[in-house]
């Protein structure tokens, strides 16, 4: 005997040992839902629902913030640990030389290249560096990659000849020393608080402020002009002192 029939069958029996009236209270007592009463419960439940979404959609907003910002902190760390095996240097900011520019995946995989920072400190990290993602770009684009931001939507022309990178180097350490790189134990001593990584803007970031670059997105190595502010008006940063935090806006100290 299935379950609702035994059920069914329990009722009845237990109907008869009631008087008639109190018998038809027990038929009204479990009968089902009315359409009206199926409705009230229908608008009760979008109405909850219509609460709750947003503190879930604020909560995932948090937890990708955080989640960026400890990625810009392993970069710090990765950056420190280098120097500390290379005679207290930085690694090279881009490839090529001169003014960073966007680097092709031709630029990232050449051997040249070894020692650009999305190569170097991804070794540091016991990760794949960019070089690795020559022969499959379309992998690299993916927002666990600790090369971007977790919040980060990626141009439909991602897979372009360029490298889009959503966290990039502060560009301007090592502008004006002459140098490929620079000693960050110089930088450390006399600016703690310098920039070291910053969040990097693409085409699909809004311009947070007027007078903010548009041309060549995604370098990696940017300054003020450059950043993305992806977090509901904040932006992420990591310091010279290894430390990592959210600021308001575009961060000014590159």
């Amino acid at each position: 005997m299935d379950f609702y029939r035994h059920t069914f069958m329990v009722c009845l029996a237990a109907q008869e040992d009631f008087p008639a009236p109190s018998r038809a209270l027990l038929r009204c007592a479990t009968r089902a839902f009315t359409l009206i009463e199926l409705l009230v419960v229908s608008a009760v439940i979008a109405i909850l629902a219509s609460l709750l979404l947003p503190a879930l959609s604020g909560a995932k907003a948090v937890v990708q913030r955080e989640s960026c910002k400890n990625r810009l902190k392993q970069w710090a760390f990765a950056m420190h640990t280098y120097a500390d095996d290379h005679d207290g240097m930085s690694p090279r900011e881009s490839a090529g030389t001169g003014e960073t520019m966007l680097n092709t995946w031709a630029d990232a995989a050449s051997p040249a290249s070894a020692d650009v920072w999305y190569n170097a400190l991804a070794l540091e990290l016991n990760t794949a560096g960019v070089s690795s993602y020559f022969s499959a770009p379309e992998e690299f684009y993916d927002n666990a990659r600790i090369f971007h931001c977790p919040s980060v939507r990626f141009p439909p022309d991602a897979t372009s000849p360029n490298v889009l990178l959503s966290i990039a180097m502060n560009s301007q350490l090592i502008k004006g020393t002459n140098s490929p790189t620079v000693s960050l134990n110089s930088i450390a001593s006399a600016e703690p608080r310098r920039i070291l990584f910053a969040e990097g803007r693409l085409v699909t970031d809004p311009e947070f402020v007027s007078g903010m670059a548009t041309n060549d997105l995604g370098q990696p190595a940017i300054k003020a002009n450059r950043v993305a502010v992806r977090h509901r008006r904040f932006s992420n940063v990591s310091l010279m002192d290894g430390s990592a935090h959210s600021v308001r806006g575009v961060p000014g100290d590159f």
